[in-house]
């Protein structure tokens, strides 16, 4: 007789339930600082094991009847999971099929099979080198409206200044609109649309009863799905491509000459903003903040910049010249990827390493963890640019956008907006941490700053050795920071 799923899965290594709240209990305790535990959970029990014996749902796939999670540390696993897509299946951002919420949630991120293929395949001309040059003019022009209202001797909280302008990046290049995040608007909306999606009274109280959090929820789908139509709506009516990535999408043909649905181009849409704002604007507010710890690397930094920009504003044809600048961002997403962790399911039985996983199991992985192992990466947690004129990893190895066929499709949009916005700031402001600030790492989803990043603006007077401020925070157990 054959093992059963339980069976086969009590073989691996694992935390046990908790003692009082059983699986609760241990998702608790996960949940409240997802990277630490994880670090913990491994030094235990190795590279792969069970998340806890005796079962628990699964912590992302909303595909039915998926059983445990097995954490599978390492480009061994990220190579054997994210290469096989046939086996290792995606899952919809949140609820099933047929619900009003179901189609924002639904998008190139999530879909599988030839679904996913097709739909790449329309949406790979949006994202074409030539493409995203051609935004860098938008980027340059919204970067230097914001740098405009900063002033010498002010204190900003940079996390909410990247989330805001790479939302105004986001509108006008995903959807032709020039919008405020302060002042409202279908940015917001969606925005506001994914904070919602994630409380706890939407994923396990939803019921239709009024002043809920799910009825909010459902409201707020429902607007926010009615405006992606009425906007969708018009730029067909307008009969030609306006040169923003949902027109194209709208009047891109596949090979059998069919377009995406309406339903379809709902989805994208709201998962392309999402994706494409949210982890952009961590991975710049990381790198600053980073930046302004490190004095040497700064400095080396902005006499690349100003040697090569001599403080102009960059354009397409100077991005490739700023090699160290490239170094600085890749090693910036090494050290703190935006995306800490991915999560697929096995749709039919098969093995990891040398267990036997049941089908409808999820698999959990993680770039952060990988790209922290020393046997990859020679003293990981130093923010070292110059690793980067060497180093060569496998795709399987370095993954801030993940890999195999399902690498993220913005990512060479995302790349380019990161050198813009940064060779900007970095010619104009020398940022210094605020006095006495916390710094502490916060997952949901992305990787972003807990309590924000108050930084202050001095003028660009290249005395980087004068960033000198104390701050404590768990962060300094991710990265090793040099002697103040």
């Amino acid at each position: 007789m054959s093992p059963t799923a339980t069976e086969l899965l009590a073989r691996m290594p694992g935390q046990k339930p908790h003692w009082l709240l059983g699986w609760r209990g241990n998702l608790i305790q996960f949940n409240q600082d997802p990277l630490g535990n994880v670090e913990k959970l491994r030094q235990r029990y190795g590279n792969i094991f069970l998340f806890v014996h005796g079962g628990n749902p699964p912590l992302n796939s909303t595909l039915p009847n998926v059983h445990q999670t097995v954490f599978a540390l390492g480009p061994e696993y990220n190579q054997r999971v994210l290469s096989d897509t046939n086996l290792f299946y995606n899952s919809i951002l949140l609820g099933t099929e047929g619900t009003e919420f179901w189609r924002l949630g639904r998008g190139l991120l999530n879909m599988n099979g030839e679904k996913h293929r097709q739909q790449r395949r329309l949406m790979m001309p949006a994202f074409q080198k030539s493409r995203i040059d051609g935004y860098v003019p938008l980027m340059v022009e919204t970067t230097r409206q914001m740098l405009q209202r900063w002033q010498v001797g002010e204190r900003r909280d940079l996390k909410a200044e990247m989330r805001d302008l790479t939302m105004r990046i986001a509108s006008r290049a995903f959807f032709g609109l020039d919008v405020d995040p302060q002042e409202g608007g279908l940015a917001t909306e969606i925005d506001e649309w994914l904070r919602l999606s994630g409380t706890l009274g939407v994923m396990f109280f939803r019921y239709r009863i009024p002043f809920t959090p799910f009825h909010r929820f459902l409201q707020a789908s429902k607007k926010l799905e009615e405006k992606l139509q009425a906007m969708i709506a018009a730029k067909r009516a307008a009969g030609a491509e306006q040169g923003d990535v949902l027109s194209q999408l709208i009047h891109t043909c596949d090979e059998d000459g069919s377009r995406m649905s309406e339903d379809e181009l709902i989805g994208q849409a709201n998962l392309l903003f999402l994706a494409g704002h949210e982890t952009t604007a961590n991975a710049l507010t990381w790198t600053l903040f980073l930046l302004s710890q490190h004095p040497r690397i700064m400095a080396r930094l902005y006499d690349e910049l100003t040697g090569t920009l001599h403080g102009a504003d960059p354009t397409a044809n100077d991005l490739p010249k700023l090699t160290y600048l490239d170094h600085v961002i890749k090693e910036s997403m090494r050290l703190l990827p935006p995306v800490p962790f991915l999560a697929r399911t096995a749709m039919a039985h098969t093995t990891l390493g040398p267990y036997e996983i049941p089908e409808r199991t999820e698999v959990a992985l993680s770039p952060y963890v990988t790209h922290h192992m020393p046997e990859i990466w020679p003293n990981a947690k130093h923010f070292t640019p110059e690793r980067w004129e060497s180093c060569d990893p496998t795709a399987y190895e370095y993954l801030p956008f993940g890999a195999g066929s399902r690498m993220c499709i913005g990512a060479g949009f995302a790349t380019v907006e990161i050198k813009v916005v940064l060779s900007m700031i970095l010619q104009a402001f020398r940022l210094e941490l605020a006095p006495n600030s916390r710094v502490d790492r916060y997952v949901n989803i992305t990787l972003s700053a807990k309590h924000g990043l108050p930084m202050i603006l001095h003028s660009q007077d290249r005395s980087f050795e004068k960033n000198n401020t104390s701050w404590r925070g768990n962060l300094r157990e991710m990265v090793e920071f040099p002697a103040v």
